[in-house]
């Protein structure tokens, strides 16, 4: 029971962090999601999914969105199109939930600004719970070992790399990110598996002062955090949809 809970805690952490990644901005930069997958991951009961993709041009919506399924459930939560500026920015984002493990599938309509059918479209959704990996340890931390709920919080300055992939699942790349000051970023390295890294010992900092010119109000705040992270970044190759993915676990370790 409490390996599955562990499971799950580690499925939502994961989600959140993915679900940063995959929301749809209203950035100045232009935004593109490329076309309608085909296929789709996603992990069932704790977690939803969202994917994202382009519209044709301005006044291109989604029509007739349905899944196969009562144990899926489908909705768009995001649209935008505009025209006339540099960047004509002409997105969507869907949001899958399933209540059961199963392969499903997701169909709708892409129909421009006079109600016409563009496209068709159908999306494969594979809801599968099984761990993209078997092992992953940072330093004498393990991840999936029952005996150590802590995980995340790195001892000493260094430690090993090491990652095994489950069964049909394929290693593309292993990358670690440190916060870098100088560039008020994490940068990201990649690595060998089984290879030794140091742990991030720089923090994020911030203050700001502030005084008015109209009365005698004046305030002055920082922040600096005391714990330096480290991220670990996987690639690989889905085992479902055969498309490359990636999976991000967080680490952290305290600053004096």
């Amino acid at each position: 029971m409490k390996i599955s809970k562990k499971i799950t805690s580690i499925l939502l952490a994961l989600t959140f962090v993915i679900g940063l990644f995959a929301m749809p901005s209203n950035a100045v930069k232009a935004q593109s999601y490329g076309s309608v997958p085909k296929k789709v991951r996603m992990y069932s009961d704790s977690t939803y999914q969202t994917f994202s993709f382009d519209l044709g041009g301005y006044g291109y919506s989604i029509k007739g969105l349905k899944s196969n399924s009562s144990k899926l459930k489908v909705k768009q939560t995001y649209q935008r199109t505009e025209q006339g500026t540099s960047t004509n920015q002409n997105y969507a984002t869907i949001t899958l939930l399933a209540n059961k493990e199963g392969n499903y599938k997701v169909s709708f309509n892409i129909v421009d600004a006079a109600g016409k059918k563009v496209s068709a479209h159908t999306v494969k959704v594979y809801a599968k719970n099984d761990s993209v990996l078997k092992t992953l340890k940072v330093g004498k931390n393990d991840v999936f070992s029952a005996n150590n709920l802590n995980y995340s919080l790195l001892k000493g300055n260094s430690g090993k790399v090491k990652v095994a992939m489950s069964k049909g699942y394929k290693l593309k790349k292993i990358e670690y990110g440190v916060y870098d000051k100088s560039k008020s970023e994490y940068v990201y390295t990649t690595i060998k598996n089984n290879k030794k890294i140091t742990y991030g010992k720089q923090v994020s900092e911030y203050s700001y002062s502030y005084e008015s010119a109209y009365s005698s109000y004046k305030y002055n705040y920082w922040s600096k955090s005391a714990m330096a992270t480290t991220y670990i970044r996987i690639t690989y190759i889905d085992k479902y949809t055969k498309t490359q993915d990636t999976i991000s676990y967080a680490f952290y370790r305290w600053v004096d």
